[in-house]
């Protein structure tokens, strides 16, 4: 709805955040949280095609987690294929 606040957590290449910014409006945000380099590189490329949109979306470049400790182990499975 407009004016809302969005978090996406794991936001990959960004269609979600995109969607959702179109839906809230000028008023609205999008908090996206990414941390795997390969999909910022794909988020950035694809907000960047919707410039009109981009002042709404607010990346962040760390996983979310409930945890305080720095060690923290991802394997991106498809960065194998």
């Amino acid at each position: 709805m407009k004016g809302d606040y969005v978090l996406d957590c794991g936001a990959c290449a960004g269609e979600t955040s995109i969607y959702f910014a179109n839906k809230v409006g000028e008023s609205g945000k999008i908090f996206a949280f990414e941390a795997v380099t390969e999909n910022i590189k794909a988020f950035e490329m694809n907000t960047g095609f919707n410039l009109h949109l981009k002042e709404r979306i607010h990346l962040i470049q760390k996983f979310v987690t409930d945890k305080d400790e720095d060690v923290f182990v991802f394997q991106n499975s498809a960065a194998s294929h």
